[in-house]
């Protein structure tokens, strides 16, 4: 069928399909819920799945088209409804054997699914099919989902779903008591003689009273601390809370059950089934045990090197401070403080061309007084993310990460612990990576601690550290230990599944890739690390130094740059948009940022024209011109101040907002300020942006690691975060971010936490916002930025030669050789390097044969 005549078709039977639906509707129904699609976007509609998902227009008409395996779901609650029908047409074009469209309906929130319409080859003519009807369990039903579901094998493989409507009578013969609980009822891992508690909520979401009796069945270790929902009633919509406490006394896994008897028909007495783990302290090993002897044959980082006397020794493998293969669990446990006094050892430049080394402590690790608590073979700091420690240039600032700890038999009785750090750059992103090893014992005996730095991600600093240094062990009891330790749980265990790059070759064995071309965009040397994650799992690469591979990549930490622009500056105006529900993003800088008072250049500049870089206010508008020649001030004035007044006063007003872009961080860092100022006016003066709104509404629910908790700032009292640059991340970050956004469309967790449209703008999906090109002199752009976020159209590729239209990627991208790119199948590619290369099309050649990339 050609396109013009699909399109006619179409048309004529949506004018069938909407008498149709006019002549079932009911009488007296309300409507509890409508889309036609003709506002042109599918908000409100959930996404997933391989494939696009997008408000298509035949005609006149719209109507949410879903390609290969994507789906669409959107949910709706009929609680305190009867007599509740559905409506749907369905359409299909170019379905092949065994691919199908379905339009489905879920009354239990999406667990299981029943088809209301099915599509296959020979019913794929774009005619519409209708169902009208009266699900069972649509009454009174606040899990209701409605969703589209392409189940082909190409991405021209399309199913169209429109005019969904659902109705229902108010009230009614069905009004009943709905009992829904939510809540955390696995309690955890406990040590003995500690406790750990939840918060359950019983809500009623029905449309009559829920009378609530006793609440029993409870017994030691599990118990109740506080429950105001035994003997009451709840009205419709109304809830309360039994907060359960798990205190072990001895180790084991222990369950029970919370009964919670109600006048709920369906659950007259509701079971809810609570775990938890009681963890015996005093063994030898507590969490990720090790089954070796402890029989290793060493050559580095012996113990007679570790007990000898401090000096340079040597740079050696990695391998020297990883955890061996028949490594045995430890025999002591490290609790308290470690201790030493940064001194300059062993020296090497790699490449210095600003004589960074002939500065005053550069040359040394800083002193070092900080905290550690062990949980069975992991060692952990009680101090995470970023500490800025230097004091001036050409001092360090310090990321301290977990290590391991283990027993060899050739250390006489004391225990082994390696723990991974990095240096980072006094007010700058360069990131210098190592690990530092000691030997200790119960009785407080520690040895030298010997470390090593062999790699960083900078291209204009490189160099080796190493040596040996006296330190000493403060015992001593952290008060927050168990606290400590269940939350490093959490986030290993939160942590994307990995495999080996290697296994996407296995994985996908008809694709026929070749390993080696991903990541060869970037030379070997440069590159720290990459990594693709697709359905679930991440396949890294990389993690090579000079001396062998590093040996705790999982926390290897790597530098933002300027992705942070996107992560701090995008998601922080994205959230800002979403949570206060208004239109943010059209908000006046000179209203928010007090020191851009010059009317000329900021009168009329909005919050989204800054993120846009496009303030009408440059020096050059060539390419990146203004960022080469005047952004050395503003990067290295560290305090808010002298950042703020370059910012606001340095550059001309030249042309009108939103309408020619022009690279500057520094309207980044205004951005920063504008969200600081909102969200303390909306809050209170004392919040932070970052701290009070980006950590806990994004980071924390995300589950990314505390390590990207904190952001460089300025030097001052202000504290400003810097927002153009300033993050630091582990691996498993960069893929949740991007997923996150590429395939959640900002929601976490279901919950939508970015604002929709923006993030739909950033990434390019919708075809009326591109933002604006960063090279005015093409005729046709090839890269455009829009939200802070890059995109190029693969279609302009020499490398990937297959697409023959508009194909965009959207990316992020970051001094030196940073790069995170969120695919239009679904899948995230990344890399971390420094040899200022920035392309991705080698690699995307090899994955678009896993699942195809062009539209």
């Amino acid at each position: 069928m050609l396109i013009s005549e699909r399109i006619q078709m179409k048309k004529i039977t949506l004018l069938a399909s909407g008498v149709m639906l006019l002549a079932s509707s009911l009488v007296h129904a309300d409507s509890i819920f409508s889309d036609n699609f003709q506002d042109a976007n599918i908000n409100g509609w959930a996404t997933s799945g391989s494939g696009v998902a997008a408000a298509s227009l035949y005609g006149s008409n719209y109507s949410l088209r879903v390609s290969y395996r994507k789906s669409a779901t959107a949910a709706i609650s009929t609680a305190g409804y009867s007599d509740v029908t559905l409506a749907a047409d369905l359409a299909a074009y170019s379905l092949e054997y065994n691919d199908y469209c379905y339009a489905e309906v879920s009354i239990d929130g999406g667990s299981n699914w029943s088809h209301l319409i099915t599509l296959a080859n020979g019913s794929d003519d774009s005619a519409f099919r209708s169902y009208d009807g009266s699900p069972v369990g649509a009454d009174n039903n606040s899990d209701m989902q409605v969703r589209v579901r392409a189940n082909g094998n190409a991405y021209n493989d399309y199913c169209y779903l429109d005019n969904v409507l659902v109705q229902g009578t108010p009230g009614g013969s069905n009004g009943a008591p709905d009992i829904n609980l939510t809540g955390n009822s696995a309690l955890g891992s406990v040590n003995l003689g500690a406790s750990n508690s939840s918060v359950i909520t019983v809500a009623n979401d029905g449309d009559a009273d829920l009378l609530i009796g006793a609440t029993t069945g409870l017994a030691v270790p599990f118990g109740i601390s506080q429950n105001n929902c035994a003997n009451t009633t709840l009205a419709p919509a109304a809830s309360c809370t039994i907060t359960t406490t798990f205190s072990p006394t001895s180790a084991g896994t222990f369950n029970d059950n919370l009964l919670i008897n109600s006048n709920d028909s369906d659950e007259p007495a509701l079971s809810l089934n609570l775990t938890g783990t009681g963890v015996d302290t005093s063994s030898t090993c507590a969490y990720d045990c090790l089954t070796g002897s402890g029989s290793v044959s060493r050559s580095t980082v012996t113990y007679a090197n570790l007990t000898g006397s401090p000096g340079n020794g040597s740079l050696v493998n990695y391998s020297g401070f990883a955890l061996p293969t028949n490594a045995a669990n430890p025999s002591n446990t490290f609790e308290g403080s470690l201790v030493f006094t940064g001194t300059q050892r062993g020296w090497a430049s790699i490449t210095d061309p600003y004589a960074y080394a002939t500065l005053s402590g550069v040359k040394q690790l800083p002193n070092f007084n900080y905290q550690f608590v062990q949980h069975g073979t992991h060692i952990i700091p009680v101090q995470r993310g970023l500490i800025q420690s230097g004091a001036a240039l050409g001092q360090w600032d310090l990321i301290l990460e977990p290590g391991r700890v283990w027993d060899e038999t050739s250390d006489n009785g004391y225990s082994r612990a390696a723990i991974p750090f990095a240096l980072t750059e006094y007010n700058q992103n360069c990131t210098h990576n190592g690990v530092l090893t000691f030997l200790f014992n119960d009785s407080g005996n520690i040895s030298n601690v010997q470390y090593q730095i062999a790699a960083e991600t900078c291209n204009y600093y490189q160099f080796n550290m190493y040596g040996r240094l006296a330190a000493s062990y403060n015992k001593a009891s952290v008060s927050n230990a168990g606290t400590i330790k269940a939350a490093y749980e959490t986030e290993v265990a939160n942590r994307m599944p990995i495999k080996s790059i290697s296994a996407l070759a296995t994985d996908y064995p008809s694709a026929g890739i070749t390993v080696s071309n991903i990541g060869s965009d970037q030379t070997a040397s440069a590159m720290t690390l990459y990594g693709v994650a697709y359905n679930g799992v991440h396949y890294v690469g990389g993690c090579a130094t000079r001396y062998g591979d590093f040996p705790f990549c999982d926390v290897m930490s790597v530098p933002s740059y300027s992705t942070a622009k996107s992560v701090v500056g995008g998601i922080g105006l994205m959230r800002l948009e979403q949570k206060y529900a208004g239109t943010q993003k059209a908000a006046l800088v000179k209203d928010y940022v007090a020191e851009c008072n010059n009317t000329t250049k900021w009168g009329s500049v909005s919050l989204e024209d800054v993120l846009d870089m496009a303030t009408g206010n440059y020096a050059s508008s060539g390419y990146e011109t203004d960022e080469t020649n005047n952004a050395t001030d503003w990067l290295y004035n560290n305090t808010h101040s002298g950042k703020i007044d370059i910012s606001c006063n340095f550059y001309s007003h030249k042309t009108s907002p939103g309408s020619t872009w022009v690279y500057h961080s520094s309207d980044t860092y205004i951005l920063g300020r504008a969200l600081n100022n909102y969200v303390q006016g909306q809050e209170g003066s004392s919040k932070d942006f970052f701290a009070d709104m980006l950590v806990p509404d994004v980071f924390v629910p995300l589950g990314v690691s505390p390590s990207l908790y904190k952001s460089i700032r300025t030097r001052d009292t202000t504290s400003a975060a810097v927002t153009a640059l300033g993050l630091f991340y582990h691996r498993d970050d960069v893929v949740k971010i991007a997923d996150m956004l590429n395939n959640d469309n900002g929601k976490i967790n279901g919950v939508q936490i970015l604002d929709a449209a923006m993030v739909d703008a950033s990434l390019q999906r919708n075809a009326s916002d591109r933002g604006l090109p960063t090279d005015p002199s093409q005729s046709t752009s090839t890269s455009q930025y829009n939200n802070s976020f890059w995109a190029y159209d693969l279609n302009a590729s020499t490398t990937v030669t297959n697409c023959t239209s508009e194909t965009w990627i959207p990316y992020l991208s970051g001094y030196g050789g940073v790069g995170i790119q969120m695919l239009p199948n679904g899948m995230t590619y990344y890399f971390f390097s420094d040899g200022l290369e920035y392309g991705f099309t080698k690699t995307l050649k090899e994955l678009d044969k896993i699942t195809p990339l062009c539209n």
